[in-house]
């Protein structure tokens, strides 16, 4: 969860998710709809469906317990080279390296350079007493002093033998990379309901966000849509989302559709019951913004 997540967005979400799934075999006997709403609002939602697809590979070829070396944990679906080594060398004290950003940033400036920093995060963890201990205390030094910016140097137990520090190079070092583009985009949604109540939704494939349930919307820049006759109502409000490289100003309308019955590509969706309906983040959003003055659209 913490991967492309910050910390403070990240702490519910997992003391719910372990009180959901408490052990590897309750999330590998899940369903990928249910992982995907309990993961609702983190994005990335294929972390969650690698997840699950992890646990059930440790259930099918480990016997529901999870291996404790780096070759072993990289066979397993979800898990690259920076979670094997987080869980052999925390779970496990195993010696082998963990590089995120926080240790590439270490380790450049400690060694005055932007070189690969994998091999040299493994010869210092080889090196030292605690594989545990070290790659723990290594991404807690980036985070907390070896900062990114105005690191506190005087602070650091490793500034006697830092390179960016004796050279006067610590704001240089790590490079920044090139970022992407960011994409300015404006998204109208559609919130239609039927008499009961019920949101109309359809569940979409896309570059984003895919699999999920979203709300019917006259952009398909970001999103895909299905065919569906809309007419726009009132408008309830806007706001604005961020999604990776994209800012998206989204304005939310009530609707009238025509077009609905015997079309399988929709389906009515309980807001009291969107907990257990995957769904990203916008879509909370939304609701909330609407949940005062939504009318039930007529003649649906």
């Amino acid at each position: 969860m913490l991967q492309q997540t910050r910390m403070e967005v990240v702490l519910p979400y997992f003391a719910r998710f372990l009180a959901r799934f408490p052990s590897i075999p309750t999330l590998a006997s899940a369903t990928d709809d249910d992982v995907a709403a309990a993961w609702s609002g983190l994005g990335y939602y294929r972390r969650a469906r690698m997840l699950r697809a992890g646990a059930v590979a440790v259930m099918e070829r480990f016997d529901g317990v999870l291996p404790s070396t780096v070759q072993d944990l990289l066979t397993i679906p979800g898990i690259g080279r920076y979670t094997a080594g987080a869980i052999a060398s925390i779970a496990f004290d195993a010696r082998a390296p963990i590089v995120d950003g926080n240790v590439a940033r270490v380790v450049a400036r400690l060694f005055g350079d932007d070189d690969d920093a994998w091999p040299r995060a493994e010869a210092l963890v080889h090196a030292c007493k605690s594989p545990r201990a070290f790659n723990q205390g290594l991404m807690e030094l980036g985070a907390m002093i070896c900062t990114p910016r105005k690191p506190a140097c005087l602070l650091c137990p490793l500034r006697a033998d830092c390179v960016a520090l004796a050279t006067g190079r610590v704001d240089e070092l790590p490079r920044a990379k090139e970022k992407k583009a960011t994409r300015e985009l404006h998204i109208a949604l559609y919130l239609i309901r039927d008499r009961r109540g019920r949101v109309l939704m359809r569940r979409e494939t896309g570059p984003l966000m895919s699999d999920l349930y979203h709300l019917p919307h006259g952009d398909t820049s970001l999103l895909t849509g299905g065919a569906l006759d809309v007419t726009p109502r009132d408008l309830l409000g806007t706001f604005r989302h961020t999604i990776t490289n994209r800012k998206i100003e989204f304005t939310v309308h009530t609707a009238d559709a025509r077009g609905i019955r015997g079309n399988r590509e929709y389906e009515w969706i309980d807001p009291e019951a969107m907990s257990e309906v995957p769904h990203p983040s916008y879509v909370k959003k939304a609701l909330r913004l609407a949940s005062a003055t939504l009318i039930a659209c007529p003649g649906v």
